[in-house]
């Protein structure tokens, strides 16, 4: 997760999102990586941190690492633009925790590649929604959820 809004997440972040799962970190932490935020989830068990995030009592570092596997889990799962049953309530979820989220949204939102063939495959999915819900798609940091961001009439239309 980069972002100036929160601290990078560290290995025990992750650690601790995985104890509270039942899943033996050794599994899925390598000393050396440098993105296991992205690289120690699954996104076979999607609904598992849907309901961790929804149901238990977590600090803002637990939050940002559940943000990371469920954003990397959805643009796993939501190829060929067909949505994942699940991925309303995901983004309601994250939204509402914006200023918490606001860097690693925008980060799977962007659309600053001309071509949408080469955006994230959830990119499309994150801008319906913003469109959705606010009648907008945020551009600045401050924007992200308020609804003051630049007008766009599509996902697919990236300098709109």
């Amino acid at each position: 997760m980069n972002g100036d809004n929160m601290a990078l997440v560290t290995h025990e972040d992750i650690r601790r999102v995985l104890d509270r799962l039942q899943i033996p970190a050794g599994d899925r932490l390598d000393a050396t990586d440098q993105d296991a935020e992205y690289t120690a989830c699954r996104s076979d068990e999607l609904d598992r941190y849907l309901d961790l995030y929804r149901t238990h009592d977590l600090d803002d570092r637990e939050r940002s690492v559940l943000c990371c596997f469920i954003l990397e889990s959805l643009n796993e799962l939501v190829q060929d633009d067909d949505p994942h049953p699940r991925q309303q309530e995901a983004f309601r979820m994250l939204f509402s925790d914006e200023r918490l989220h606001r860097d690693e949204l925008r980060y799977w939102a962007d659309r600053s590649e001309p071509d949408p063939d080469h955006w994230w495959p959830i990119t499309a999915h994150l801008v319906q929604f913003q469109l959705q819900q606010y009648g907008c798609v945020a551009t600045d940091p401050d924007d992200l959820g308020s609804g003051t961001g630049r007008q766009s009439q599509s996902p697919s239309e990236p300098g709109s």
